[in-house]
């Protein structure tokens, strides 16, 4: 199976783009098989890679995300239609020389209606059917009559129309025959119909409206509260933030501090055109404070902290807007948290959703 993938957005918009057999890389990175000349794509950020469930998606564990039908994911097996996200590029999957294989009796392999509806013969059959009666009726109209030789001033008989005279046999068979074939067209026609009729119909999703904000418990682990604080200024016209996470275990569950990863990502908004995009920051992430006994069980709580540093300054054009904060347990998220809450329907309004006013 080959695929091809159709860029909808981005730097490489209109490209379609075959998928090698071989890896095939993406990011910033001239080096990579697929350039993006985009701020918000890492040097190496996601690879294409074919294997024997077909065309692997694989994100190369940066800051940024992969999104597959707006869901991010680490890795995942792509379906022709597959909508990819990866910066500010999109891509469409296609698979190329697709087919399915239904299996099927011989009884009805052998049917001659299943055979006229998936042919072009049928068509062919009506044309020939429609003009051998168009001149047959346009025939007899169009025989001259004793008349048309004589002298306009002599009389003119009047023309007794005679018995219509029978077609030939063969002609009159081969009839015969186009009007069952036409009636075994019909038969299939109405049977397909009833079938698409009753087939059950997938539920249609409706696109509009921006994605609800992400919640905050999911799995073994939840984030309970964050606190931020912006710290005092020192003589760098950057902005110091802190954000302090408590991280309560689900009932039952016990967690161990080497399998813990946090994520934090910042968002600044341009201040002539409003626009929000992840800030380039450098972040500091503590490992929680699991206390004495090294591990948090049973509903325990723990303290985390992330601090990071926003671009400021006279000079600089943007502000800060809000963060992102994603909390692992053995590389499987478990909480995101938004702030403010409605940031990921401010981005979606930037990207899918009505243009700002």
């Amino acid at each position: 199976m080959l695929y091809r993938l159709i860029v909808l957005s981005g730097p490489l918009k209109g490209r379609r783009l075959t998928v090698e057999r071989a890896p095939t890389t993406v990011g910033r990175d001239p080096a990579c098989a697929i350039h993006l000349d985009d701020e918000e794509v890492a040097l190496r950020h996601a690879v294409f890679e074919h294997n024997d469930a077909g065309l692997l998606v694989r994100d190369l564990g940066t800051m940024n995300r992969v999104l597959v039908n707006k869901r991010e994911i680490r890795e995942a097996h792509l379906r022709h239609g597959d909508e990819i996200e990866i910066g500010r590029t999109r891509f469409l999957v296609q698979a190329l020389f697709q087919a399915e294989v239904e299996g099927q009796g011989a009884a009805e392999e052998k049917d001659p209606r299943r055979i006229l509806g998936t042919t072009p013969r049928a068509v062919g059959l009506l044309v020939l059917f429609l003009v051998i009666l168009a001149w047959y009726t346009w025939k007899p109209s169009r025989r001259p009559t004793p008349a048309a030789s004589i002298v306009a001033s002599a009389p003119v008989a009047p023309i007794v129309p005679g018995p219509v005279r029978p077609a030939f046999p063969e002609v009159a068979e081969e009839l015969r025959s186009m009007r069952a074939t036409l009636a075994t067209i019909k038969e299939t026609v109405e049977d397909l119909t009833i079938r698409a009729a009753s087939a059950p119909q997938e539920p249609l999703q409706d696109p509009a409206g921006p994605p609800a904000p992400s919640p905050d418990y999911i799995g073994w682990l939840a984030v309970e509260t964050v606190e931020q604080f912006k710290l005092p200024q020192d003589n760098s016209p950057d902005e110091a933030r802190l954000f302090r996470l408590r991280l309560r275990a689900a009932p039952g569950a016990t967690i161990e501090p080497e399998f813990v990863r946090m994520e934090a990502q910042v968002f600044i908004r341009e201040s002539e055109t409003r626009r929000i995009y992840p800030a380039r920051v450098a972040v500091s992430v503590s490992s929680p404070e699991f206390g004495e006994e090294g591990v948090l069980a049973d509903g325990g709580t723990a303290i985390a902290t992330i601090q990071c540093r926003v671009p400021g300054g006279a000079g600089y054009l943007a502000k800060y807007y809000g963060f992102r904060l994603k909390v692992f347990y053995r590389d499987v998220l478990q909480a995101e948290v938004d702030r403010p809450r409605t940031l990921a329907a401010d981005l979606w309004r930037e990207t899918d959703g009505p243009a700002a006013e």
